[in-house]
């Protein structure tokens, strides 16, 4: 590729940008490091998998607890619910 001020213009920039992300990872507090582990952590869409994941088997756990006999671990406290809840069993019966 022949060299043009356009392409050293990027390659610059490119290189201001490399310098200022080392600048920051550098004087970065103990605690800045460890926001920034938590927040890409947080921001890969496997741990958004992870999380989804956990909360289908929690809910086919919960649901098999109730067919069995056993209590869920995450029992209803809302009258509203149970009476909803019971209202679907009923109704799934005929």
């Amino acid at each position: 590729m022949a060299d043009s001020p356009t392409s050293d213009h990027v390659e610059e920039t490119v290189q201001r940008l490399v310098q200022m992300h080392e600048a920051h990872d550098r004087d970065a507090s103990p605690m800045q490091r460890v926001a920034n582990r938590v927040t890409g952590a947080l921001g890969k869409p496997t741990f958004v998998a992870t999380i989804l994941l956990l909360i289908i088997v929690w809910m086919i756990g919960n649901y098999i607890a109730s067919r069995i006999g056993v209590r869920a671990l995450d029992g209803s406290r809302s009258p509203i619910w149970r009476s909803s809840r019971r209202w679907v069993h009923s109704s799934s019966r005929c």
